[in-house]
Order: structure tokens, then C-alpha cells, then sequence
């Protein structure tokens, strides 16, 4: 049976909470951002169409996908 070493096998909590940080603080930014741009334009509530909102999360989708590629070391295709 291997050994464990909880310095080196302890990882995947940190990652998690990590991208669990950095995902809340951008989506905060984004939404800053997003009303911040909606009260300068003085609209009381700006709506996303459909084609916004597909276009948002085939983004996100390709940077779930770059972000996986990284991890298993592979290389992507490049843009």
C-alpha cells in the first residue's frame, strides 16, 4: 500500500477552493461591470437577448475546455 503524504495529497481542496475564489470574484467583477454600464448608458434595465446569452456560455465553455486541457497537459488547439 503507498504512503501518504498529506503535504502532497492534499491538493484537490486547495484547487477547488481556489477556483471557487477566482470564479466569485470574477463573476462580481462581471456583474459590476455589467450594471455599471447599464447606469451609464441610463437604461433602468438593459436586456440580453438569446444570442447574448449563447455567446457568454460557448465563452465560458472554452475556458472550462482551455483550463482542462492544462491540467492534463495536452495542447490546444491555437487561435
Amino acid at each position: 500500500m503507498a504512503e501518504y503524504n498529506r503535504a502532497t495529497d492534499d491538493w484537490r481542496p486547495r484547487a477547488y477552493l481556489l477556483g471557487g475564489a477566482i470564479g466569485l470574484a470574477i463573476g462580481l467583477l462581471a456583474a459590476h461591470l455589467y450594471v455599471r454600464g447599464a447606469e451609464e448608458s441610463s437604461q433602468e434595465r438593459p436586456m440580453l437577448t438569446a444570442g447574448d446569452m449563447l455567446r457568454i456560455g460557448l465563452d465560458v465553455l472554452s475556458l472550462v475546455r482551455r483550463i482542462s486541457e492544462m491540467a492534463s497537459g495536452g495542447r490546444g488547439q491555437a487561435l
